[in-house]
């Protein structure tokens, strides 16, 4: 097999025999690592930029989901008081974690997306590198999002940020902090949790930093803390993951590349329109070149990527300021104005997207032509109601590390392959159109696909290093039984 073209000469090698059932089919040992280290690959440093791209202070954050939608507070992006952002444009500088062990390294530029400053709460996603280059390729390791409703009194929980105190000799930028605590208690308003109280020792820098339980799911946000000066007594204060829900779910919806927040009031008609009309919206799974649904309906089924909206439309003039305003929930998750260039009359589409899947609820479109509402429809995704809590769309995050298997050491530059469905490992000739999605390993052995296996699939996973044995694994089912996540441990064996 020659992987020269694709992965550097990195050659075809050993899976572990000792598999484990994956979607009732045979797959790869889990990871024996505890479920809170992995959460530490998730971490985020946050650096607040001023117009000037200049730094004004630092945060912290979690990766959600592996395309780099990241949750912290709202007062790491902006202002509580005046709820502005500290940039204009909501750009953050992120800083990702390579080795716990050392500084974050600064590589990408994100954009806030969505935010509730009631909550302090934000979600932002990577735009691209500090450059400004667009990424391709790139997976995020991601936190899987838990349930703080499930926590009791005395629960173990671990906040995982960077607090910027203590940075002996690395510099300015602070490293990763660990600091393990417990439940103390819940602060509620109308028996909705809005605060959970822990002894864990946090720091400025620490705000928006993940809080996880023992499984490794973040199950809160660290936003302040409180003390009392007299007695030096001190506790942290936790906002509950599910505070955030609405948030993420509207994060998802735009598909992860929002304009910048603000604030979305009924437009003011202001006259301009003139005699321009916009027709009856149908909704559609997709639409072709002529723009001509194709299986439109007012009701989806769960897991769809896309919705497009097609609408006739006549007396419209060039140059007139139109905004497609797509709400979720009855809360914009997209609201743009542009330039109307189509000309007077014809079919017009807009689709709403999104990487993984669009998360379930009622969805609305206004199409805003100067300041004037000229048409609206509804259609819903799945279940209307707000699920229990969001997922990563209809597909498995595959995570893991490749060791030897005689020493256990981590082999870098090794490859996780999995392969087209339909094709084995006997009808592979090592080309790049058979393959799926790959990772290569890192320094520590570690890799994440940086795409989401698709349900209802067999796959063929290969692993592999230079001077390792070659070997595969044929059948691998995804189906709807296998998790949203699932993370691997590969033992690799030299001849």
């Amino acid at each position: 097999m020659n992987f020269k073209r694709l992965l550097n000469a990195v050659v075809i090698a050993t899976l572990l025999t000792g598999l484990l059932m994956l979607g009732g089919q045979p797959t790869l040992a889990a990871d024996a690592n505890n479920p809170v280290q992995k959460a530490v690959k998730a971490a985020v440093f946050i650096v607040m930029l001023d117009d000037n791209g200049d730094m004004l202070g630092s945060g912290s954050g979690s990766f959600l989901t592996t395309d780099g939608m990241i949750l912290s507070n709202y007062h790491v992006v902006g202002d509580l008081k005046t709820r502005k952002l500290y940039h204009s444009k909501g750009l953050i500088a992120i800083g990702v974690v390579d080795d716990p062990t050392e500084p974050p390294v600064i590589n990408y530029l994100a954009q806030v997306v969505q935010v509730d400053p009631e909550f302090d709460l934000s979600v932002s996603c990577i735009i691209s590198d500090l450059k400004n280059r667009p990424l391709k390729n790139v997976a995020f390791p991601a936190v899987p999002i838990g349930d703080a409703d499930e926590l009791f009194l005395g629960d173990d929980i671990t906040v995982i940020g960077f607090p910027g105190i203590g940075f002996g000799e690395s510099g300015d930028t602070p490293s990763l902090t660990f600091s393990r605590g417990s439940v103390a208690g819940f602060e509620s308003k109308d028996k909705v949790k809005i605060w959970i109280k822990s002894d864990a020792a946090t720091g400025p820098g620490d705000s928006g930093a993940m809080v996880v339980n023992t499984a490794g799911e973040i199950i809160g946000v660290h936003t302040q803390g409180w003390s009392d000066p007299k007695s030096a007594a001190r506790l942290s204060a936790e906002r509950p993951i599910n505070r955030a829900y609405n948030l993420i779910k509207k994060a998802q919806a735009s598909g992860c590349s929002g304009s910048v927040p603000t604030t979305t009031t009924t437009p003011t008609p202001t006259g301009n329109a003139g005699s321009a009309t916009i027709g009856a919206l149908t909704f559609a799974e997709d639409v072709d070149k002529n723009n001509k649904p194709i299986k439109p309906g007012t009701s989806f089924k769960t897991g769809l990527k896309a919705v497009s909206a097609i609408f006739p439309f006549s007396n419209m003039k060039n140059s007139l300021t139109w905004a497609p305003i797509w709400y979720l929930d009855d809360e914009a998750v997209i609201n743009k104005s542009y330039k109307w260039d189509a000309g007077t009359s014809g079919t017009q589409a807009r689709t709403l997207s999104s990487k993984s899947s669009l998360p379930d609820g009622a969805y609305r479109l206004e199409i805003v032509v100067e300041g004037k509402v000229l048409q609206k429809g509804s259609f819903t995704i799945g279940s209307a109601a707000t699920p229990s809590k969001p997922s990563n769309g209809d597909g498995v995050e595959v995570a893991g590390t490749i060791v030897d298997a005689d020493t256990n050491k981590p082999i870098a530059g090794a490859a996780f392959v999995v392969l087209q469905p339909g094709i084995t490992y006997d009808d592979w000739d090592g080309g790049e159109e058979s393959i799926l999605t790959y990772a290569v390993t890192d320094k520590r052995g570690q890799f994440q696909l940086p795409d989401l296996l698709p349900r209802g699939e067999k796959y063929t996973i290969v692993a592999g290093a230079k001077g390792y044995d070659d070997n595969f694994e044929d059948d691998v089912v995804v189906d709807d039984e296998t998790p949203d996540s699932v993370d691997l441990t590969i033992s690799l064996q030299k001849p």
